[in-house]
């Protein structure tokens, strides 16, 4: 990926219900590679596995509190992972 120490691969898909099962195996096939997902399609993130991914998480969040005290850019899904 430009830019940082990591190799890119996108696997594309369609999101149909049959295949969320397909989803969750491949996830976790792919941990050994500890994978970055896109954070606007679908993946399995939780903040444990952020935590371990991106050692500037705390710094991100703190930086994101700041310019960002009421959570108005967070939604549900992203105020598990750094709100």
């Amino acid at each position: 990926m430009p830019g940082t120490r990591h190799h890119c691969h996108h696997l594309d898909h369609r999101a149909w219900d049959r295949y969320w099962q397909f989803f969750r195996d491949a996830d976790a096939v792919l941990q050994e590679f500890e994978p970055r997902a896109h954070w606007g399609k679908i993946h399995f993130m939780t903040r444990s596995r952020l935590e371990r991914l991106y050692p500037e998480l705390d710094t991100f969040i703190q930086v994101r509190r700041e310019f960002d005290p009421r959570g108005i850019f967070l939604n549900d899904h992203t105020r598990a992972l750094v709100g």
